[in-house]
């Protein structure tokens, strides 16, 4: 079928979680090569549907433009087969597409797999997920050196699994940033949600320098707009 995307999951005990963990990573990672080539978050709305007899899932767009789709496949296609190969990053596959690709990858390592092997089509061609996806991203996204410093971006998604952390977007690279705090700053960190904020601690860098992780030691909230002075507040401070 043209313009098809599908994702078949093969293995001897497929769980409802490793299912939806891997569906999951799927759309995410597709989802972020098309905002890296239009610079639109949700570029691409997909209708799915499942292939009868078997845990395979159909993705047809909508409303989309053809050329970007055609674009797009040829950008899962030759990042998938690149990052099977060497650890290289691909065409508009930036940190958080190489993260959720790694995590799709990574459901065929475990050590008492229940799905053994995952294969993403585009347009009928097959682009096999192999477990060697998993090494090539960690040395694509490998830590360089730990500098002390602050990032400023919009605090979003706080979670408590793994450690307490929230993610940062980076207002100059619009990648998200891992956060990690101390219980302390909880309270501090739900009050800023959705706030955009400057946080300071130690940073682990890739090897490219780009921020990856801030282990973080103090946050401040910057001001919303309404809480600015106006322009009339300026006159009168300036009179004053």
């Amino acid at each position: 079928m043209p313009d098809t995307l599908k994702i078949e999951f093969s293995g001897p005990k497929i769980t409802a979680d490793k299912f939806a963990r891997g569906v999951s990573a799927f759309f995410n990672f597709v989802d972020e090569i098309g905002k890296r080539i239009t610079g639109k978050p949700k570029a691409v709305r997909w209708i799915i549907s499942v292939q009868p007899s078997s845990v395979i899932l159909l993705a047809k767009p909508t409303d989309t433009e053809p050329q970007l789709i055609a674009v797009l496949f040829e950008d899962i296609e030759n990042g998938i087969d690149m990052l099977n190969n060497k650890d290289v990053r691909p065409k508009h596959f930036s940190d958080t597409a190489l993260s959720k690709l790694k995590d799709l990858a990574s459901i065929i390592t475990d050590k008492e797999p229940e799905i053994d092997k995952i294969n993403v089509w585009t347009n009928g061609k097959r682009n096999i997920v192999s477990n060697k996806i998993v090494r090539h991203v960690e040395s694509v996204l490998g830590v360089g050196v730990e500098t002390i410093g602050s990032i400023e971006g919009k605090l979003q998604t706080i979670s408590d699994r793994k450690g307490l952390k929230f993610f940062v977007w980076d207002v100059l690279t619009d990648e998200a940033i891992e956060c990690y705090i101390d219980e302390e700053l909880f309270e501090e960190a739900m009050k800023a949600f959705r706030k955009r904020v400057y946080v300071t601690g130690v940073i682990k860098h890739r090897k490219d320098g780009k921020p990856t992780s801030i282990k973080v030691e103090k946050i401040k909230v910057f001001p919303s707009r309404d809480e600015l002075p106006s322009a009339e507040d300026v006159r009168g401070i300036l009179k004053g």
